[in-house]
């Protein structure tokens, strides 16, 4: 088997030239494009924890909920389910029907749609003055969810340079950090209130971000695959110069999608959901799952739901406890920016493999600490794991699960293999939401750090899966890449082999060579 070095691998191919500073610089307009794709999510991020944050603010139950003991309100257990459940069900179905919408009206009309009806979501919670009413935007916005997260993820993969693809896909994980951030600070500030808008000022932020998302979404350009897809060659070269290319560039990459394109028809009859089972697809569907899966089963949805709830059973004060939360977010957004350094230059499967195994021992150690529960400094220091976890799964498993699910796929069905990815991490995500109570709360398992055993173990186990399964996809144009799976190249020889393409690169610069020395 033919290998190549990483070296000539960026001789042979110009776009790895672009090495993240540079590929900004030679991209502007593409990466302002890139840029408001992740906008569009951020107000997605803010339904994520406004459900979970307006739960603590007394205007809010007394608004919505009932009286009990003690001159409080509290939210019916039923409906609490229903504003957790609710939205990820709708999201679920809404990732289904947006793969056949995306694939035939567009990316930017389905964006679009996304737009309006998270817009009309938040409306009906900004509005609400009852809990039908506010139940009922919850929903929306899960469908508006559905929408954006799919199709924003699907177009960022299509229309980033190459050399900075891994940035560019992660920066929906960026934004489902951003958008929790500046939700709790919102509330912090607000929280102090006697009125409604104790908790109504999250909704009317949520609106600001996605009415200015809206009113720029009619001049985005279309996904020049999808337009290629569909013959429209002519809007295809329009849309890729108005991502930056000039004539010459605009006509190689459009050269470069069709054959693309026409290639993977030989391995891809339709475009269904049942095509992503089929032949090689099904391989690429299980790797362009699993990293999104594997989050959920990472412990996300425990340091996610329960830290802070921990901190303050640990001894913390409610005000100590939301300050090490808010500090944790930040970790998370730095996090994202350190990924943006290595996807790129580490590659996809080196950065899940050391930080996913970092991830796996921090741990293990977490539930070690979580033994000693009558040792203050352990306790301490399950504390700063938990914040520190943070980090690092934000500059690994984050951001790149994203750019693993986007990239992965073959053109026809990247939208719907994103769906299904979406789906089957929600499906894992709703499971612990349902098991954590039982395993957390003090008068169920009452295993507080402990849990972290339970999500070491199953880190050590997704790890292996990642060792042996996981390919390198950084580098690799979408011609590459459907070549590598066409050909069934195991996962661990995808970084050292030489495709066709960049035989006929070696080829093309030696007849070039012989060319001038005659």
């Amino acid at each position: 088997m033919e290998t190549k070095t990483p070296e000539s691998a960026a001789q042979n191919n110009p776009e790895l030239e672009h090495i993240e500073l540079l590929a900004v610089k030679a991209n502007p307009k593409n990466v302002l494009w890139c840029l408001y794709g992740a906008w569009a999510l951020i107000c997605i991020g803010f339904d994520y924890d406004a459900g979970i944050i307006v739960l603590g603010v007394t205007e809010f139950r007394k608004d919505f909920g009932e009286p009990i003991a003690g001159g409080d309100y509290a939210i019916n257990a039923a409906w609490q389910s229903a504003f957790s459940g609710g939205p990820t069900a709708s999201a679920c179905v809404a990732t289904l029907a947006v793969g056949f919408i995306s694939d035939r009206f567009g990316r930017k009309l389905t964006i679009m749609g996304g737009l309006l009806l998270t817009f009309i979501g938040a409306s009906l919670q900004l509005a609400a003055t009852d809990v039908q009413m506010f139940f009922g935007g919850k929903l929306i916005n899960g469908v508006a969810l559905g929408f954006l997260l799919t199709s924003v993820l699907t177009w960022l993969s299509e229309i980033s340079p190459l050399a900075i693809r891994g940035v560019m896909t992660g920066l929906c994980n960026l934004a489902f950090c951003l958008g929790p951030f500046v939700c709790t600070c919102i509330e912090n500030s607000l929280s102090s209130r006697t009125d409604r808008w104790a908790y109504r000022g999250i909704f009317l932020a949520q609106l600001g971000f996605g009415f200015t998302a809206f009113i720029v979404a009619p001049f985005m350009p279309e996904s020049p695959w999808w337009l290629a897809q569909h013959g429209k060659v002519d809007a295809a070269k329009r849309a890729l110069q108005r991502l930056g290319h000039g004539e010459a560039s605009a006509e190689k990459h459009l050269a470069d999608i069709r054959i693309t394109q026409e290639a993977a028809k030989h391995e891809t009859e339709g475009a269904s959901y049942l095509e992503c089972f089929k032949g090689t697809n099904l391989r690429r569907t299980i790797i362009a799952m699993m990293p999104l899966s594997i989050q959920c089963l990472s412990g996300v949805p425990w340091i996610a739901s329960y830290s802070t709830y921990y901190f303050e059973l640990a001894g913390l004060s409610s005000k100590r406890a939301w300050d090490i939360s808010v500090g944790a977010q930040v970790l998370s957004i730095a996090g994202n920016f350190a990924a943006f350094i290595l996807v790129d230059r580490f590659g996809r499967r080196r950065l899940l493999l050391w930080g996913f195994g970092f991830l796996a021992a921090l741990l293990m150690v977490t539930g070690g600490l979580g033994t000693m529960t009558t040792n203050h400094g352990a306790v301490l220091g399950t504390i700063a794991l938990m914040s520190l976890y943070n980090f690092v799964f934000n500059c690994a498993l984050g951001p790149v699960a994203y750019t693993v699910a986007a990239e992965t796929p073959t053109g026809r069905l990247r939208t719907k293999t994103v769906s299904l990815a979406y789906i089957s991490s929600s499906a894992i995500s709703t499971m612990w939401l349902f098991v954590l109570p039982y395993i957390v709360n003090p008068n169920q398992g009452n295993l507080g750090a402990k849990t972290g055993f339970i999500f070491g173990a199953a880190s050590v186990i997704c790890w292996v899966y990642l060792f042996f399964y996981q390919p390198e996809t950084a580098g690799r144009n979408f011609e590459e890449i459907d070549e590598l799976f066409h050909k069934k190249v195991p996962a661990r020889q995808f970084r050292q082999f030489k495709t066709d393409v960049e035989l006929k690169g070696e080829v093309a610069v030696g007849e070039k060579l012989t060319a001038m020395a005659d």
